[in-house]
């Protein structure tokens, strides 16, 4: 099987997906327009012919935070047709690391 690579464009913002290797990426909100219109682009690409994974603290009901409101609405469509949603619950990990100093140290 060969690596197909099909390259997503909106404005000034390019979206490179492989369709064998995972490509993490983060996202930090609120999203501008055209990064929002990227992430919708993106999850439109793979929707019913990719898996995708999605981490948030946000509800999906909250993604109209991160964008605009019909942006975030057909994206999280796409998402959560055929979904495995996995709830979590308790305290953050990372930030009881931090609290106790055991999280990230800077490089020295």
């Amino acid at each position: 099987m060969e690596t197909r690579t099909r390259t997503i464009k909106v404005g000034c913002s390019t979206w490179n997906i492989r369709h064998k290797e995972p490509a993490p990426c983060s996202i930090v909100h609120p999203l501008s327009l055209d990064a929002a219109q990227g992430l919708y682009r993106l999850v439109d690409a793979a929707y019913e012919r990719r898996s995708i994974a999605v981490s948030s603290n946000l509800h999906p009901s909250g993604f109209d935070e991160l964008m605009p409101e019909t942006l975030a609405s057909a994206t999280v469509d796409r998402l959560m047709h055929h979904a495995h949603v996995c709830v979590t619950t308790g305290d953050s990990v990372r930030l009881q690391q931090a609290t106790t100093g055991k999280g990230v140290k800077p490089l020295t």
